[in-house]
């Protein structure tokens, strides 16, 4: 590195600002790098007041004392559960394996280099130093907190006359942090340690709803009701992130994702097949292997996904579960994070003074009510790089029996609670598509009403769909069922028809969308590890 930088860290506002501004040269949007960075520095200061520690790094011209490099770095939460490895050792069980932990996660993110010094190895330099500052500054935190009369206290096990043993503090800090991104440069950070978690995406056009449907969803929101009658005893309503009711509903359902987590993290099961690169049960590396695993015509109502599949030549390969577990590792879901998310477009709708996209960047999700069936089900959505809107979170709204004192959606009364979302009187193969195509369609319908210009389609990614639906039958329902059922969309196997109008699986998001998560383990500096990232998806976006 050249003497005439230096490295700084900070969380001073005024230098914030310089920083977020400097991202906001590129990643702005419709945002000045001004706006973008003070928004960004609003909410690095709430992090701070949140517990999430955050901490600016940067390169400094010491000639210009201009920032010419930058990275942040947040403390998240985060649930850790370790391998059970006594069915390989004996029939004893290990106790330090019981239960999920409470981990720490070590978020990396606006990592931007000025475009005057790029070229340089800047970046490399950067990041390096950035890993390095926050372990040892951790290290030294612990033994601090370490009280010497207890003989098993981090410091009596790292420290030897004096002397810190690296080895062994990464070796016990190793299960406590984590480092995750999200990289908009491909696998650049396999070079540091990071494992990439590819997440493949549906990209669904919003032409799918069109004016007729557009009118059911209103309709509905409405409570005018509509003619026809498989919507019969069906309510939608919009979740404002303005409104403290609507507050509460998106805090209920991240606890229920919480609870989802928790029970998947406790699986003592690892599926041999998705052994991959990346070795993740959750985060699907190759959906189209996953499809070829499937048995043929095991949907009776559904077609037959795999005979569309362009490499069926590759072989089936039969599905093997072992009860040998793998390390286990997740977000947890924050209400103060999903705020975080949804601040940049409100900022930019406010800077446009367009009172249309002001209402609707509002709208951060919708609950779907359907009393014949007493089930609801929700939807959440946010943008991305104020560029894609992405569906963050899609399924079945549980509550308590207890009518209203555990029911946020005021509905009231008791509700049954069935194995399956989807599940009820207008199904199709057990699962109620009718439903699902209106919170896709609502989320459609906000699309279109926001000023996101990326392909006028809405995202969401595999990991982000109901969980208790097949992989298999959220394919075909994506790529098969909703083209045929809206005239507007084509099956991304017609060839006639232009892609802009194509229901589309993108499996390269990496590169079309720049979204790739990676994982690097605290204190080594090889991506090659076992870990699997439980619920892997856009909702956990730095």
């Amino acid at each position: 590195m050249p003497a005439a930088i230096k490295f700084r860290v900070t969380n001073a506002p005024d230098k914030l600002l310089e920083i977020y501004s400097l991202c906001g040269t590129e990643w702005g949007g419709k945002l000045s790098p001004r706006q973008f960075g003070e928004t960004l520095t609003q909410n690095h200061l709430k992090d701070i007041e949140n517990g999430k520690k955050p901490i600016a790094f940067y390169f400094e011209d010491v000639e210009t004392g201009k920032v010419i490099m930058c990275a942040v770095v947040k403390q998240m939460k985060g649930f850790y559960k370790d391998a059970d490895r006594s069915l390989a050792i004996s029939s004893i069980p290990d106790p330090a394996t019981f239960g999920v932990r409470n981990v720490t996660v070590l978020l990396l993110c606006y990592v931007f280099c000025h475009k005057d010094y790029r070229g340089k190895g800047l970046a490399k330099d950067l990041i390096e130093k950035v890993i390095e500052y926050t372990e040892d500054k951790l290290v030294d935190e612990h033994i601090a907190l370490s009280k010497e009369e207890k003989k098993d206290s981090f410091k009596s096990m790292v420290m030897t006359d004096g002397k810190i043993d690296k080895n062994l503090a990464n070796y016990y800090l190793g299960k406590q942090y984590f480092w995750v991104l999200y990289s908009g440069v491909q696998d650049y950070y396999k070079r540091f340690g990071f494992k990439a978690y590819p997440l493949d995406f549906y990209k669904v056009p919003t032409s799918i709803i069109t004016d007729e449907q557009e009118s059911i969803v209103r309709s509905l929101i409405n409570k005018e009701g509509t003619n026809d009658p498989s919507h019969v005893g069906k309510h939608l309503r919009f979740l404002y992130s303005s409104k403290k009711q609507d507050q509460d509903i998106i805090q209920f359902i991240l606890q229920d994702k919480e609870l989802e987590i928790l029970t998947d993290l406790n699986k003592l099961i690892f599926h041999s097949e998705l052994a991959g690169s990346h070795k993740s049960s959750s985060s699907l590396t190759n959906l189209s292997s996953m499809l070829q695993m499937s048995k043929l015509g095991s949907n009776i109502a559904l077609t037959a996904i795999n005979e569309g599949d362009n490499q069926g030549s590759l072989g089936r390969r039969k599905s093997s579960i072992q009860e040998v577990s793998v390390p286990k590792f997740s977000f947890k879901p924050e209400y103060n994070s999903f705020l975080n998310l949804v601040s940049l477009e409100q900022a930019s709708a406010k800077s446009s003074n367009d009172e249309n996209a002001l209402e609707y960047t509002d709208i951060q999700g919708a609950i779907l009510t359907n009393e014949l069936q007493e089930k609801s089900y929700y939807i959440l959505w946010c943008s991305f790089k104020q560029q894609m809107l992405c569906i963050l979170a899609i399924g079945e709204l549980k509550f308590d029996m207890f009518g209203n004192m555990a029911d946020p959606t005021g509905m009231g009364g008791r509700r049954s609670r069935r194995g399956s979302s989807f599940t009820g009187i207008n199904d199709l193969g057990g699962f109620n598509f009718q439903d699902l195509d209106l919170l896709v369609s609502t989320a459609c319908l906000v699309a279109k009403n926001r000023p996101i210009p990326k392909d006028n389609s809405v995202f969401v990614s595999v990991n982000d769909l109901p969980t208790n639906i097949p992989i298999p039958v959220l394919y075909d329902y994506f790529m098969n069922y909703l083209p045929k059922n809206f005239e507007m969309v084509h099956s991304a196997a017609d060839e006639t028809t232009p892609a802009e109008t194509s229901v589309e699986i993108v499996t390269d998001a990496d590169v079309k969308l720049g979204v790739l998560p990676m994982i690097r383990r605290f204190g080594k500096t090889s991506p090659d590890f076992n870990l699997d990232w439980t619920s892997d998806g856009l909702w956990s976006w730095g």
